[in-house]
């Protein structure tokens, strides 16, 4: 979950995998672990880990380089003994700060790899005969499949009416959202097919993709696959995130990471009130006759390392645990 309201809601189920977690460490005594991502959850049990004696490592650390402060990273610091980054700006931030940086680029690279040397999957083959795809990919979040798919959907079904030959596949990221989504194309008047498979496929066999703000905008970028971004909070959140933390949130000029990494807006943007299904239909329909520069994708994929993303952490970790 995301946001400044929308968390409330899990609290209890959180502070239950908390204790659980900070219970089998005192029990089993780790000699490392290892955090991925997930701030929320992970700053406070690497704070319990020190206190118990454990090695910590992180890998996909809390963005204080990019929306955060010095002393923000400071915190980090103060509780992880090796940090692996995955971008060069994030190794420099914490490097800095006098953090044990390892900078081993990422992960998504090796998808990438990995997918351009594979087959297309059956049904995306099928699909593509039949016309290009438009891709759609509302998101991996409950609150983006309330707030984002519909307004994804309305704009990819005015896509469709000025390009008829457009074939419409709906990225379905967990298994349990999809009689929410096939009712909301339905509310909609847009018929789609639901993918069920990988992602990196649809990004594969995509003409155009029309996505709710996250890591899948980066391997659009990577993939070479022009994507328009959107994103949608609470009314609620978002009005305490711009009272609260206005001057924070006014230092970061773009939402998307491709545009974040690049400084310039190579995929539109629409959040909030500017998420409206006409406004990223028109910016969707440019971007499916120019496409993205590939001068671009070459520059993203120089500042994110080289393949080998996961054998090196992995090295990493394995020196770490014979220290």
């Amino acid at each position: 979950t995301i946001g400044m309201i929308e968390p409330i809601f899990y609290l209890p189920q959180l502070y239950r995998a908390y204790r659980q977690v900070q219970a089998s460490w005192k029990h089993e005594k780790p000699d490392l672990v290892i955090a991925i991502d997930c701030q929320g959850m992970n700053m406070p049990l690497l704070k319990k880990a020190k206190t118990y004696g454990i090695r910590t490592m992180y890998l996909i650390a809390p963005q204080e380089w990019q929306w955060g402060t010095q002393s923000g990273g400071q915190k980090v610091v103060a509780v992880v003994d090796h940090l692996l980054a995955i971008f060069k700006q994030e190794a420099d931030f914490y490097t800095k700060l006098g953090g044990n940086v390892t900078f081993v680029g990422h992960p998504l690279l090796d998808q990438v790899s990995n997918q351009t040397q594979s087959v297309k999957t059956n049904i995306l083959a099928k699909i593509t005969k039949k016309g290009p795809i438009l891709s759609v990919f509302p998101g991996s979040r409950q609150q983006e499949i309330k707030r984002v798919a519909p307004v994804l959907f309305e704009a990819a079904k005015l896509m469709k009416a000025q390009v008829p030959d457009l074939q419409v596949v709906v990225s379905v990221a967990r298994g349990h959202f999809k009689s929410t989504l096939d009712a909301q194309l339905k509310a909609v008047g847009l018929h789609a097919t639901l993918f069920t498979g990988e992602a990196m496929a649809l990004i594969q066999s995509a003409k155009i993709s029309l996505a709710s703000s996250g890591t899948i905008t980066l391997s659009h970028a990577l993939m070479g696959t022009p994507c328009c971004v959107a994103y949608r909070f609470s009314s609620l959140s978002y009005w305490l995130a711009r009272t609260f933390f206005g001057k924070r949130l006014a230092r970061i000029r773009y939402m998307s990471l491709p545009n974040l990494l690049l400084n310039k807006m190579i995929f539109p943007e629409f959040l909030q009130e500017n998420a409206r299904p006409e406004s990223i239909a028109k910016a969707g329909l440019t971007l499916y006759q120019d496409g993205i520069p590939s001068k671009e994708q070459g520059s993203l994929s120089q500042q994110l390392g080289s393949e080998g993303v996961m054998a090196r952490a992995a090295e990493v970790v394995l020196a770490e645990l014979k220290k």
